[in-house]
């Protein structure tokens, strides 16, 4: 009945939003680069025969089609090659200088994997040298030979010098940040640095990333906040730790122009129900010392996995259920519905919805019920107002209409969670994070100070990490390339790192969120 009174007093104006801000989470492939690297060759020729060169490599020499190496120069000048190579050519320099030799501008030219014999290689590029080989020199004939029409081969000079060729070493994927390319360029080879080029499969697009920042950033701290509630729920009722998950379609608030409409875009809230799985063994409550009077209690003491459940009662995964029933909506179309548990052939909900999650998840079906001629409108809603009758121990069954369902059904094409964010007030789990790629999410935020050491989307520490999350593994599995899905990640910063809520108490044991 206590929660039930709290419940009555609650309404979205209670909600106030977090201020801060969200701030992309970068990727394991940019805070973990596992760099590949190769040798390459290096050559000095004519810089007048820079497009023929090219041709000749080309032709003589075939590029592996499966490297994309657009990020190297395939020239450079010497006041521009790193040290090592510098040197080199600056004692070649002065080795024709020696000679005597005609000054001409050069260029030096990369020939990268796969990689030709050397001797191959300077017979391609000998008509290309710095310093052009001279015509043959004919020996002067002997007197006694003065009817001899043929030239000894042995007395002509060679056809040219062999180009010396450099070595050096060449990255095989794009630099990530302008300085990542610059420490390159001192180190191998010149390289460039494009943001717009082609790389998903190491981070988001930057154009996509900045949008999608732009679209969740006004709103964000009203979502966390009304995760917070629901947090809070779960953790007064004993069903669970202090973990609530919101869904929002992006699409419904982009058709708003303001902020305060912010609740029309939630299509779903739930709060951790762990404590509902079936089969907790009784004798710990009553083994306990002191005694516990419910798992709530006991598991409030530390982590002991027997009392935590399986990830299917975590908020993100009750969530996704949610958004399933309702895609489902149509295969129950004429089917009498109980808005809290299950009603015949209706979608099952395990635990059964509390008033709150109950309430967004049918606000459609409530509004129509609240505009019926008999019904009395208020001038706010109230999600224990509108769902008293969705509780665990009473039964309210109604048709549901059709098409009034604000996630698209299946018979319409929704699939999954596609298209959909998730708001999250703790770090999700390694399960429930690959849960949420299974169920293509488009974006995931949580709060910064929300990071758990089991978690699984950080990618790195955070500058105010203590010594043991600096430590923790971080798995970044929101955009990895070796999966087939990938979701942007936001984490919400808070301007006053002081702030607590009542579920904060808990934060120092390492549960899976």
């Amino acid at each position: 009945m206590k929660e039930e009174k709290e419940m009555a007093s609650f309404s979205l104006r209670d909600v106030q939003p977090l201020q801060g801000r969200i701030v992309p989470v970068r990727t394991v492939q940019e805070t973990q680069p596992k760099e590949e690297f190769a040798d390459a060759y290096v050559a000095e020729v004519n810089q007048r025969s820079a497009s023929q060169v090219i041709k000749a490599l080309d032709a003589a020499f075939p590029r592996d089609p499966t490297l994309s190496l657009n990020h190297l120069r395939r020239f450079a000048k010497e006041d521009v090659l790193p040290d090592h190579l510098r040197s080199a050519a600056a004692a070649l320099r002065e080795q024709r200088q020696r000679s005597q030799a005609q000054q001409q501008q050069t260029l030096y030219v990369l020939i990268s994997p796969p990689l030709p014999e050397i001797s191959e290689l300077q017979t391609v590029l000998a008509p290309f040298a710095p310093v052009p080989p001279p015509p043959p020199v004919v020996a002067e004939k002997n007197g006694d030979n003065d009817d001899d029409d043929e030239t000894d081969p042995s007395t002509t000079c060679p056809t040219g010098p062999n180009i010396p060729i450099l070595k050096t070493e060449i990255p095989l994927q794009p630099p990530l940040s302008p300085e990542q390319a610059a420490r390159w360029s001192q180190t191998m080879w010149p390289v460039t640095y494009n943001p717009a080029a082609p790389r998903g499969m190491i981070a988001p697009p930057p154009q996509i990333l900045h949008q999608a920042q732009e679209s969740i950033g006004p709103r964000a701290g009203y979502y966390l906040s009304l995760a917070y509630r629901v947090a809070d729920d779960a953790k007064r009722s004993g069903r669970g730790r202090g973990v609530g998950a919101v869904v929002v379609d992006p699409k419904i608030n982009d058709d708003d122009t303001g902020v305060d409409d912010w609740a029309r875009g939630v299509v779903a809230v739930a709060g951790d129900a762990r404590y509902c799985a079936p089969g907790v063994p009784p004798e710990l409550l009553a083994t306990a010392e002191p005694p516990a009077s419910s798992i709530s209690e006991l598991a409030s003491r530390g982590y002991n996995p027997d009392l935590e459940g399986g990830p299917e009662l975590h908020a993100l995964m009750r969530a996704v259920a949610m958004v399933a029933s309702r895609r489902r909506a149509d295969d129950f179309e004429d089917t009498p519905v109980d808005l809290s548990s299950s009603g015949g052939d209706g979608p099952v909900h395990d635990p059964p919805l509390t008033p709150l999650e109950s309430y967004f998840l049918y606000l459609e079906e409530e509004e129509e019920k609240a505009n019926e001629p008999e019904a009395k409108a208020e001038a706010e809603p109230s999600p224990s107002n509108a769902n008293a009758n969705a509780t665990a121990n009473t039964s309210y069954k109604r048709k549901r209409t059709r098409n009034r369902n604000r996630i698209l059904p299946r018979s319409q094409g929704g699939y999954l969670c596609t298209d959909l964010d998730i708001y999250l007030t703790h770090e999700p789990c390694l399960s429930c994070s690959m849960g949420m790629l299974l169920s293509r999410f488009r974006a995931v935020v949580f709060p910064r100070r929300g990071r758990m050491v089991t978690g699984g989307l950080a990618s790195e520490p955070c500058t105010t990490s203590t010594a043991e999350q600096r430590e923790r593994n971080y798995y970044g599995l929101h955009w990895r390339k070796e999966l087939n899905w990938r979701a942007l990640c936001f984490e919400f910063v808070e301007e006053d790192d002081q702030h607590k809520h009542e579920y904060r108490d808990e934060q120092h044991v390492a549960f899976h969120a």
